[in-house]
C-alpha cells in the first residue's frame, strides 16, 4: 500500500461487539484496502476464493486486498480493529 490515506476505522472490537457481517463472506469497496490490527489474542482469517486460512495475532497487522472476499473466525477471546485506506 503506497500513497494510502486512512478513511475510517472501526472501534476496538471483541467477541461480543464484533459485527456478524465480519464473520461471513464480505469484501471492501473498489479502491479500498483494509488493515486488520489484532490487539489481543488471535484471529483466523479466511480468503473465500482459495479457502486459505491465516492466523493473525498482535505481532503484525494484516493487509486485506481490495474487493477480495474473506471472513474472520474468532476462535478465542480477541480484541481487534479494522482500518480502511484509500489507495491511489
Amino acid at each position: 500500500m503506497n500513497n494510502e490515506k486512512l478513511i475510517s476505522s472501526t472501534p476496538i472490537l471483541d467477541n461480543q461487539t464484533c459485527p456478524k457481517g465480519i464473520l461471513s463472506a464480505h469484501q471492501t469497496a473498489k479502491g479500498v484496502y483494509a488493515k486488520l490490527v489484532v490487539i489481543e489474542g488471535t484471529i483466523e482469517f479466511v480468503w473465500e476464493d482459495t479457502n486459505e486460512k491465516i492466523v493473525i495475532d498482535s505481532s503484525k497487522p494484516f493487509i486485506i486486498e481490495s474487493q477480495r472476499k474473506h471472513h474472520l473466525n474468532l476462535l478465542w477471546e480477541v480484541k481487534f480493529k479494522v482500518e480502511f485506506y484509500s489507495c491511489k
